[in-house]
């Protein structure tokens, strides 16, 4: 049981371009990638503030292994 004073950890599980603005975006989840459950609705876009429905194939992340 996590203590009630303790931050919630977010993970940056990679980027996703946004549809409005056409700019790139950092997704952060509170789960790692490994974990996250697809599709992601993003509540408030910070570039637009908009919602936005995710599927995986439209975050950007960086290589798992370093170099794919």
């Amino acid at each position: 049981m996590a203590d009630e004073g303790s931050p919630n950890v977010e993970f940056e599980v990679g980027a996703y371009i946004c549809p409005e603005t056409r700019t790139e975006v950092a997704l952060k989840q509170p789960r790692s990638l490994a974990f996250v459950r697809w599709p992601i609705v993003v509540e408030k876009c910070a570039s637009c503030g908009k919602t936005h429905e995710l599927q995986s194939t439209d975050v950007i992340h960086q290589p798992i292994y370093g170099r794919e």
